[in-house]
């Protein structure tokens, strides 16, 4: 069995890193104009993101930008999502492979898997270096060439659901808190989770029934 996991939303709770980084890429791109965004959507790419408020001649250098004010802002901080290190110790010890697919580079994803010392439990990180960004299943693909079943994907975004459908492997949707009810309703995922001991049991239930992981 493969499990494969998103980064933002999914392992890292990096909403205000994130919004932080966007908005001062828009400052610096605007002549320090301020701005403040109060949500963002995150199943947007950031050139999407970026782009409703950096000229399009400039997108390019605001996404370069962005990319590496991100990893070196220390004073906006990340958390790992509670219950993420014994989840994937778990999954370490029942599973053949575990990896990230991410909209992010894969060096920017690698360098706060790193941070936040979960590099360790994963055998391969997918970024959109590597082919094109989800929902598209290249990653997948990438992450699974030999089609090792069963390949679950772990995310919080519908891109995530629709790389899994359309890949044709088993979507987990991570909702925190279980607040997004709208979006289990949209994606529709063959399963649901609102915490990472949540995810936890629904592997453990798995092994219980018999099923070859």
């Amino acid at each position: 069995m493969i499990v494969a996991f998103d980064l933002d939303g999914t392992l890292l709770d990096s909403h205000d890193l994130i919004l932080h980084a966007i908005e001062f890429t828009i400052r610096h791109f605007n002549n320090n104009q301020k701005v403040s965004l109060e949500e963002v959507d995150f199943g947007k790419s950031i050139v999407e993101l970026l782009g409703s408020h950096v000229e399009s001649s400039k997108i390019h250098a605001a996404v370069s930008f962005y990319r590496e004010h991100i990893m070196v802002c220390d004073h906006v901080d990340c958390d790992v999502f509670e219950g993420t290190i014994s989840t994937l110790e778990f999954l370490r010890e029942v599973t053949q492979s575990l990896v990230v697919i991410t909209n992010k580079q894969t060096n920017v994803a690698l360098h706060f898997l790193r941070k936040y010392s979960l590099d360790k439990f994963f055998d391969g990180v997918f970024g959109t270096d590597k082919g094109r960004p989800k929902p598209s299943s290249d990653l997948l693909h990438l992450a699974n060439p030999l089609r090792i079943s069963p390949f679950y994907f772990v995310g919080d975004q519908e891109q995530d659901i629709m790389a899994s459908k359309n890949y044709g492997c088993a979507s987990v949707l991570f909702n925190p808190d279980g607040k997004d009810q709208i979006k289990v309703t949209l994606t529709k995922p063959n399963y649901l989770v609102n915490s990472m001991p949540q995810l936890q049991r629904l592997f453990q239930n798995f092994l219980l029934e018999g099923v070859d992981l």
